[in-house]
């Protein structure tokens, strides 16, 4: 049964109806209803007919129960013409209420014309205001003076009816803080009812925080948990096998020991983690982050110990703002923190992230690091967490370090960059520059605040320039891998680039300028320095090309005749006037414009056109097409 603020009954042979006619049952606002009619009224020699909206089950409105609506009624004709309108009223239904009804005159019947062979339909409107529990019931604690919208009453009677244990424990003293429980309670539920792949990871995330908050709250979840776990695993592993395909990367996921969400990314690396490519033979790295904790070290290495290359991140502050604030340690404190939970983890394969490098002392990076070489890390890595640093500042950085660290020369060292003033592409090249040889990213630049480099820009910067000014530095990942993979995590996240974002933007590989079309369709290359079919884009000689009022005769033309139509030099002035004309009242002309310039001529007037009403339209920019 669908829900409806609707419903429509259709009443043949009206004028030989007496008894009371019923409608099926309907949905609206949760609830179920259904509406009677009584053709001769409901007394002897009664001069009206009576419509009554009715609850459809009774047995939810139990004692204390209250349903508040809003209802009208409409007396239509075959035609669906509108004969006769009883307005709006709103009506509270109880357990010794359960209809309200209107009166519609006889004589209005009786009027020439009003049935049109001789049926009658009778048209519902029912809004549910809200449903109230007043608190005369006995039972679980929780539905005591509970207010929420009516749309959800159908789900708290067959909810609480499935899990009666479901907020045993649950005991506010305060009806508000009732309300928005059950209220995030249901929405919860609501979201776990979507299909498992319409849901982004910004919303699982935050549907787990909000069971975390009513579990504490006492209701009784585990069964919602489960499955929550399931929805969370499944999607997680789409995405990261999709970044495993793009090639050579390190797949890393951070954990706290406080959270529970580990499982997830167990279940990842059992099965991402020990696949291997059948080209090249590589297996993904899969990494998780960790505090210097050794619960922190623990909960992770139960993760990732499942992988064939498991790596465990372990993270510390090394600025003195951080030391003194957050720490709240000495220097010397913070070095044996670090060496400690090093040597404490079990994988063979462990880094160090140094949080908010870019901020400090250097010497004293230089014996962190020394002494995190010491104690068996195998990677380490240096961070611009606010994203604070300038280019040429983070690349002097980084061979400062390379330079002064004991040992750093047996080890990978990686650099990590915030976007905060747009600066974490440029910073992550200029580490790469100065020697870095692993790079922190993530598609489409998501992150913490501004986001972290983009994997998109990195990974072209170094294929485009790597072996002209990078000393040949490259990645083997597979670019082609691009573009599908950023449009899955905007799927997946619910976070979309903005069309001028670089790489993966809808407006990467299109071209509006009259000078720029030229030169796009003489050769590609005039004006991108990058290929579509690169990042996995497939794109036409010609397509990219936006007519607008800043396209030239030449871009025109070509598009004429990619629509098929070969037109001579006295032809194309006429159609090309017509066609500037046209540019002062769209922004984007379409195909359909063209043609019609092209087979009407001057017969055809602009507001004929489509879009062309005067109205400025945002025009139809052509997004790129995935190869399969």
């Amino acid at each position: 049964m669908e829900d409806q603020k609707q419903f429509k009954l259709e009443i043949g042979n009206f004028s030989e109806k007496e008894s009371v006619i019923s409608s099926p049952k309907f949905l609206s606002g949760g609830c179920e209803w259904y509406v009677n009619v009584f053709p001769k009224g409901v007394c002897i020699n009664d001069q009206s007919m009576y419509l009554y909206l009715c609850v459809g089950n009774p047995k939810s409105l139990r004692p204390g129960w209250k349903i508040r609506a809003s209802f009208s009624f409409a007396v239509l004709n075959q035609s669906l013409e509108e004969l006769y309108r009883l307005d709006e009223r709103c009506r509270l239904f109880s357990a010794h209420i359960l209809a309200w009804g209107r009166s519609v005159p006889r004589e209005k019947l009786q009027e020439k014309g009003f049935l049109e062979k001789n049926k009658l339909i009778i048209k519902t409107q029912v809004k549910v205001v809200e449903v109230v529990n007043e608190g005369d019931v006995s039972g679980n604690d929780l539905l005591d003076r509970v207010r929420y919208m009516g749309s959800k009453a159908y789900s708290v009677v067959k909810l609480f009816k499935r899990h009666p244990d479901i907020a045993r424990s649950f005991r506010p003293r305060k009806q508000l803080v009732k309300t928005a429980c059950i209220n995030d309670f249901l929405g919860f539920m609501q979201i776990l009812g979507e299909p498992p792949y319409s849901l982004s990871q910004t919303e699982l995330s935050n549907t787990l925080r909000n069971l975390i908050e009513l579990a504490e709250a006492g209701f009784t979840l585990d069964w919602i948990k489960e499955e929550h776990d399931k929805i969370q695993e499944r999607e997680s592993k789409t995405m990261i096998a999709a970044l495993n395909k793009g090639g050579k990367a390190i797949i890393r996921h951070w954990l706290k020991g406080v959270v529970p969400s580990w499982k997830g990314f167990k279940i990842i690396a059992k099965t991402v983690g020990n696949e291997v490519d059948e080209e090249t033979g590589y297996v993904p790295v899969i990494c998780a982050l960790a505090r210097c904790k050794h619960k922190d070290i623990e909960a992770v290495w139960e993760a990732v110990k499942y992988a064939k290359r498991p790596n465990i991140l372990i993270f510390i502050s090394t600025s003195d703002i951080h030391i003194k604030y957050k720490l709240k340690k000495t220097k010397e404190e913070v070095i044996e923190m670090a060496a400690s939970s090093i040597r404490f983890a079990r994988s063979n394969d462990v880094q160090i992230g140094c949080e908010d490098a870019g901020r400090s002392e250097k010497d004293f990076l230089c014996k962190i690091l020394g002494e995190a070489i010491k104690a068996g890390v195998t990677t380490g890595n240096i961070a611009d967490t606010v994203g604070i640093n300038m280019p040429e500042e983070y690349g002097e950085l980084v061979r400062c370090l390379k330079a002064n660290t004991p040992g750093i020369d047996d080890v990978i060292f990686s650099v990590h960059c915030h976007n905060d003033l747009g600066n974490a592409t440029a910073n992550a090249i200029a580490g790469v520059c100065a020697g870095a040889r692993q790079f922190d990213v993530t598609v489409n630049g998501i992150g913490e605040r501004s986001g972290n480099a983009p994997l998109e820009e990195v990974v072209m910067a170094l294929k485009c320039r790597g072996a002209d000014v990078m000393d040949g530095v490259y990645t083997r990942i597979d670019t082609r891998q691009i573009m599908a993979t950023s449009k899955m995590v905007q799927e997946y996240t619910g976070l979309y680039v903005q069309p001028h974002k670089p790489i993966v933007g809808a407006n990467c590989f299109v071209h509006e300028s009259g000078v720029h079309q030229d030169g796009i369709l003489k050769n590609r290359s005039t004006y991108e320095i990058l290929s579509p079919e690169h990042i996995g884009v497939v794109k036409s000689q010609n397509s990219g090309i936006v007519l607008g009022k800043l396209s030239g005769r030449h871009a025109v033309k070509d598009r004429l005749k990619e629509l098929g139509y070969e037109i001579d030099d006295e032809k194309l002035n006429d159609t090309f006037s017509q066609f500037r004309d046209l540019t002062k009242k769209k922004k984007r002309i379409t195909d359909a414009d063209l043609k019609a310039l092209v087979t009407c001529g001057d017969e055809i007037s602009s507001e004929k056109l489509n879009g062309a009403s005067g109205k400025e339209t945002n025009g139809y920019v052509p997004l790129p097409q995935i190869s399969s």
